[in-house]
Order: C-alpha cells, then sequence, then structure tokens
C-alpha cells in the first residue's frame, strides 16, 4: 500500500475580528501526517500534536459568539480534491487562566457562544476527519479555516 503525504493548514490561520477589542490568532495548523488510501485519519481536537489552534484574547466576562468557516474538500497536485468532514464534538473552546471554567467541546459547524474567562483569554481547538480515496493522488493538500470572533453585547 502507498503512503500519501498530506498536509490540512488552517491556511495562513485567518480570522476575522468583528470588534476592534477581539484579537483572534493561529497558533498551530491542523495537520493529518501520512495518509493511506483508502483510509480515513481522524484529527481529535484534543491532540496536542495534530489539532488546529486559535488564540482568542478581548474584554474579560464578556459573551462571544463563533463561527468557523469550514471546508469541504482540501485541494492538492493538480486540483485533485480530498474530502473533509467534522464532528459534533470536533471543536474545543478552552478558556484560560486560573479560575477559568473548563473546556467545552462543540460542533463547529454551527455558531457557539460561550463567555470569555476574567482574563480574557481562550483558545480554540480543531479537529477533522479526511478520508483519503483508493486513488487519492499522492502529494500536499490545502485547505482554509476561517474564525470570525464577535462580541455578542451581553
Amino acid at each position: 500500500m502507498r503512503a500519501l503525504m498530506l498536509t490540512f493548514l488552517l491556511s495562513g490561520l485567518f480570522s476575522q475580528v468583528l470588534h476592534s477589542q477581539i484579537q483572534v490568532s493561529g497558533q498551530r495548523d491542523l495537520r493529518f501526517g501520512t495518509l493511506f488510501p483508502g483510509i480515513p485519519e481522524v484529527v481529535l481536537p484534543t491532540d496536542g500534536a495534530r489539532a488546529g489552534q486559535y488564540r482568542i484574547r478581548g474584554p474579560g466576562n464578556m459573551e462571544i459568539v463563533m463561527t468557523l468557516t469550514l471546508p469541504a474538500v482540501m485541494v492538492g497536485p493538480g486540483a485533485a480534491t480530498m474530502p473533509l468532514s467534522y464532528a459534533a464534538n470536533d471543536a474545543i473552546y478552552e478558556p484560560r487562566g486560573g479560575g477559568a471554567p473548563p473546556p467545552v467541546a462543540f460542533d463547529p459547524t454551527v455558531q457557539f457562544i460561550n463567555q470569555l474567562p476574567n482574563n480574557g483569554q481562550a483558545r480554540v481547538h480543531l479537529g477533522a476527519t479526511v478520508t483519503p480515496s483508493f486513488s487519492q493522488t499522492a502529494g500536499d493538500y490545502l485547505a482554509a479555516v476561517v474564525l470570525t470572533v464577535a462580541l455578542t453585547g451581553n
């Protein structure tokens, strides 16, 4: 069985900021590593080496709404594509700092509302599943994920 070298990057780890008090930055790309034709690969959001990660900073104790724009495929050599899918628990919202509430799993395909902790710092961890076909073209595959964060006013 031939191995495929594939990588899913949170390309530029892009974010949209809908309020000047919110800062969002990409910390780590989501990476699937070496894949084999016909064998799906799952990266859990709890995987400290392969899950994607964003950092959020904003006003403490403020409610935020997050939306992830998720690609359905990755694009590789010669415009080859490979399907991506997301489970209901493929994202984790992790408030940071002393006294912060525990992390919360959420569905990355729908908007998620939560509150920033006292210090205004949190992380979002993202996992996904890639499903290469039996005839998948070998090479590097990329896709972009956009995280949009805004204050709700609450």
